[in-house]
Formats: C-alpha cells, sequence, structure tokens
C-alpha cells in the first residue's frame, strides 16, 4: 500500500465512530519529552479527531506513575548527557593523531583541528544546557498526568474482577482450581493447623 494511502486510511479509522483510540505508556513518556507547545497542539489534534473515543487505560497510567516515581525520563537523560560529556571532554586528544595529516584535500591540518575543538565545545555547551531540564521535566510530567487522569476510562469491568480477586487467589492457595504457570515459583503459605504449621499452595510444585 502506498504510503499515502495508507495515511489516508489511518485518517479515516481515526475519525470513524467505532475507533476506540487507547493511549499507552510509551506515548505519555513520549509526550513527557516534548515541550508545551508541541504537546498542546498534539492534545488538541486527539481531542479534535478522536473526542471521547480517546481513553488511557488504568495499567497504562499506573505504569506511566512508575516510571515517574523511578524518574526513568531524568536517568535515560543523565546517562546520554554522561557519554556526551565524556567526548566532548576526552575525545580531541584520542581523535588528535587522526588529524595531523591534512584531510580533504586541505593544505595543512591547521582548520580541521580548529573546528575539531569547536565542535567538541558546542557539544559540551549542549550538555550543560540539557542537564538544567529537570524543572521543565516536571512542569511536563504534570501535563501528562492531568492529560491521562481526563481521559481515564471512567467505566471498565476491571473493578469487578477486583471484587472477586481474594477469592480467587484463596482458591489457589488451598488447590481447589489449577495454579497458572507464573505461581511455579511462588512459596507455599504458611498456615497453622491444630498448633501445627502447614504449608499450602504444594501444587505450585
Amino acid at each position: 500500500m502506498h504510503a499515502n494511502d495508507l495515511a489516508a486510511e489511518g485518517a479515516d479509522l481515526l475519525q470513524a465512530p467505532r475507533t476506540l483510540v487507547y493511549v499507552d505508556t510509551s506515548f505519555l513518556m513520549w509526550m513527557t519529552r516534548i515541550g508545551t507547545k508541541s504537546r498542546s497542539e498534539l492534545i488538541a489534534w486527539l481531542t479534535d479527531w478522536c473526542g471521547a473515543r480517546l481513553a488511557v487505560p488504568a495499567w497504562s497510567a499506573h505504569e506511566y506513575y512508575r516510571h515517574l516515581k523511578d524518574r526513568t525520563i531524568l536517568e535515560e537523560l543523565a546517562t546520554h548527557l554522561t557519554g556526551m560529556r565524556n567526548i566532548a571532554e576526552h575525545s580531541f586528544d584520542f581523535l588528535y593523531p587522526f588529524l595531523d595529516e591534512p584531510l580533504g584535500g586541505a593544505s595543512d591540518n591547521t582548520r580541521q583541528l580548529v573546528r575539531t575543538r569547536e565542535v567538541l565545545s558546542s557539544l559540551g555547551g549542549l550538555t550543560e544546557m540539557l542537564s538544567g531540564c529537570s524543572e521543565q521535566f516536571h512542569a511536563n510530567a504534570r501535563e501528562v498526568t492531568m492529560f491521562a487522569n481526563a481521559h481515564a476510562l471512567r467505566e471498565s469491568e476491571l473493578f469487578d474482577y477486583f471484587d472477586n480477586l481474594d477469592a480467587v487467589a484463596s482458591a489457589r492457595y488451598e488447590g481447589r482450581i489449577p495454579p497458572g504457570y507464573k505461581d511455579r515459583k511462588k512459596k507455599p503459605l504458611k498456615v497453622e493447623v491444630e498448633g501445627e504449621m502447614a504449608e499450602e499452595g504444594r501444587n505450585r510444585e
């Protein structure tokens, strides 16, 4: 399918009343990285095209909150900036022997040495500039959190599932229903039976 045809089909699907648009965690994370103006334009576009059909599932919002708590974006940025800073501060000595010979038909190596220092200096300046974006990140995160809360699913079978979760768990521990494959490494519960300790959930083995 041609790219233009694919884009047109995607646009039709987005506007179709039957289409539900769910926002996943990676999209929320991307929304946090971009600037306020770009994010506002994106939200306006989503609202215009999707309206009430746009939703942020509970699992997506929960994972996003966990990433905020763990400072995932800031940690990733810090790691990247450390690499950039190392390049800016320590690359010239490594590169110098390769720049000793004039390159690209130049008569001498003066210009390429100067240019290399300029590039590395600019990279160091960029690193320092990006190091101060923590405050803006928190502002972005607040805006995205408001977006997620505003589009949270209001009606879901998820809460009905939670209503009998304790009963299901109890049945699995007592062995009245087979355990799932993820239960294999879970330790049995210790319960007291007539003054003695016994183990429940032995069917996980």
